[in-house]
């Protein structure tokens, strides 16, 4: 891992170059174009698929297998310490659409009328291609800007507002990204 700081000093991400081989990621893009949406209990307001850690020890798709793999790394799991599962998303858009407005990851659930929020305790973005504009990530005053880049894999706290920027030059192409919290 690379570690990402900003200018006051402490790391704000972490990222590791070329995490995928070429073959893994078109397995993942080509998995993401037939997946269907998950299905969402009536009490979860957030459209996110759900793994625990059992069972990506015997996976049942690609991004099993990712996560599985990420679980096992050192440098990830020194990172991420105990955890339960990860709930996993992807985001295709145009590189010249609008840029994704800043927010932090959340959790969304519907209890007694009420909406709770959640953060996880990590958040991470695994680029699927090299398209689109930088993803920006903040801690107080220091941010980083992380461009995307096929097979690289970032890692911050999931509390930490962030978004996306414009694309320095657009080709019309998509900028798919899987997420993993």
């Amino acid at each position: 891992f690379e570690s990402m700081k900003g200018h006051e000093g402490g790391p704000v991400a972490l990222v590791a170059e070329d995490l995928l081989e070429a073959v893994q990621v078109d397995g993942l893009k080509a998995f993401i174009s037939e997946c269907p949406e998950p299905e969402v209990p009536p009490d979860v307001l957030t459209e996110e698929y759900y793994v625990s850690v059992e069972t990506v020890q015997q996976p049942c798709n690609p991004i099993e297998v990712l996560i599985a793999q990420l679980l096992r790394r050192p440098d990830v799991s020194d990172v991420l310490g105990d955890v339960e599962g990860a709930q996993w998303s992807w985001h295709d858009y145009l590189d010249s659409d609008a840029p994704k407005a800043y927010h932090t990851d959340c959790n969304r659930r519907l209890v007694e009328y009420e909406t709770v929020r959640t953060n996880p305790k990590w958040s991470s973005v695994v680029y699927l291609t090299d398209e689109g504009g930088a993803t920006m990530i903040w801690r107080h005053n220091a941010f980083v800007a992380v461009q995307p880049r096929r097979g690289r894999y970032l890692l911050f706290p999931g509390d930490l507002p962030h978004g996306v920027l414009y694309a320095q030059e657009p080709k019309q192409a998509d900028r798919i990204v899987l997420s993993i919290t």
